[in-house]
């Protein structure tokens, strides 16, 4: 289930440093670095953390992505691309069919990782956001099989992707803020 996020994250890092490398003249910095002035040191800061502000564009746009597949990489019928390799189904601690809202909210504890390894050790498998939502993974069968409803399946994604796009957004906003002040600092 990770390997998606992995490759999301490769993939931004990427494009992330080519931008970086593309905004800022690292060989104008290896020329110069004993010749600048205080005001050129400065300006050369500046373009440096305006270059890196652009770097965090597409990381955020990957994070975006991340947060959308892994809070619902459960959606399509309990079952997420790990899940289905190992052939195994998210159900609810009675045995019936997980609800949206309960595959999504599930998935929002992964978050505090520590804590859901610990629980998962402590308490036979089921994890922290599992104990909250009532739910368990078993092995998949066609009894336990759930329908995919469509329409479900899509408000879910788009719920979630306008979730995680706006804490994106947020990260984006304060890190240009937390560059924005350092450089007010430094000068």
């Amino acid at each position: 289930d990770y390997l998606p996020m992995m490759a999301f994250s490769i993939i931004a890092n990427s494009i992330g440093m080519a931008l970086f490398y593309e905004y800022f003249p690292m060989d104008t910095l290896a020329q110069q670095q004993n010749t600048m002035s205080d005001e050129e040191a400065f300006a050369f800061l500046r373009t440096m953390m305006d270059s890196m502000s652009v770097m965090f564009i597409p990381m955020c746009i990957a994070m975006a992505l991340s947060y959308i597949y892994f809070l619902c990489k459960d959606v399509i019928g309990g079952r997420s691309l790990g899940k289905r390799l190992q052939k195994l189904q998210l159900v609810r601690s009675d045995g019936s069919p997980v609800s949206y809202t309960r595959m999504v909210v599930r998935n929002l504890f992964i978050v505090i990782w520590p804590i859901e390894v610990i629980m998962y050790l402590a308490n036979k498998g089921q994890r922290l956001g599992d104990l909250l939502c009532k739910t368990t993974v078993v092995v998949a069968t066609d009894e336990n099989k759930q329908a995919v409803d469509k329409q479900k399946v899509i408000i879910s994604i788009l719920v979630t992707a306008i979730f995680s796009t706006l804490i994106a957004m947020l990260y984006y906003w304060g890190m240009k803020a937390v560059f924005e002040w350092y450089i007010s600092f430094i000068e």
